[in-house]
């Protein structure tokens, strides 16, 4: 595939997954591990997906998959439409960047800078100007209802509002598909509630959404459930 071909593509599943497993190591090796083998399955666009599973399952090597952040050693990874597995790097980072965005456990954020400033960063590759990343930031903050919060700095943040200011970073740059890596993960059970809605709401506008968690309930808001566990992926009933 050149850097030069189309991102536009028929529009069918956000994702195909195609036999995909990702082995550490070489084979041969009595060190090499497997950590995702023969993954197949359909993330349909604007579907809620969960991936669940143990600690050390395979959900954060699925997700960094999902993401084109690392390539699968075996199988294809199809983002609508697009196969990328053999894909070049600049391809790659072409696709994940009009596409995707992510949200991460840790939120990420500079704790010396304005809330604004942060959401802001979003766009920062996206060639928009300033005063038009700065309008997309406000009016982003606004959907996650912290605009009364944007010139405070993210210290002042509760861990709940700093996770809002996180989503409302990675949707300045107006993906279709958000990737979300145990959004929860770092907030008590009022405030993980606050998020999952937040998430669900986003979605049912249309957003293609996956979300690795390690909670049962939080799994069971997927209209896609996936479970991870011995390097397998199984979709749940």
């Amino acid at each position: 595939m050149t850097t030069s071909e189309s991102l536009v593509r028929p529009h069918g599943p956000a994702y195909r997954i195609q036999g995909a497993g990702r082995r550490f190591g070489d084979a041969s090796s009595p060190t090499s591990f497997e950590a995702l083998r023969d993954a197949a399955f359909d993330i349909p666009s604007g579907s809620l997906t969960t991936i669940a599973g143990p600690s050390g399952s395979g959900k954060s090597t699925l997700l960094s998959l999902l993401g084109l952040i690392d390539r699968p050693t075996s199988g294809e990874i199809v983002v609508d439409g697009v196969p990328t597995a053999t894909a070049s790097d600049k391809f790659r980072t072409q696709l994940r960047a009009t596409k995707m965005s992510f949200v991460f456990q840790s939120f990420h954020l500079m704790s010396s800078r304005s809330v604004l400033e942060n959401v802001m960063l979003g766009g920062l590759y996206s060639g928009l100007s300033r005063a038009a990343r700065m309008e997309r930031a406000a009016d982003r903050l606004a959907r996650v209802g912290l605009e009364s919060k944007a010139r405070k700095t993210v210290a002042t943040l509760s861990g709940g509002e700093k996770q809002r200011a996180a989503i409302a970073r990675a949707l300045v740059a107006d993906p279709q598909i958000l990737l979300c890596d145990e959004p929860t993960g770092n907030l008590d059970s009022k405030n993980s509630g606050a998020i999952v809605e937040l998430l669900v709401e986003l979605q049912s506008g249309g957003l293609t959404l996956v979300m690795v968690t390690h909670d049962p309930s939080i799994a069971r808001v997927g209209s896609v459930q996936l479970r991870v566990k011995d390097g397998e992926v199984r979709r749940d009933a």
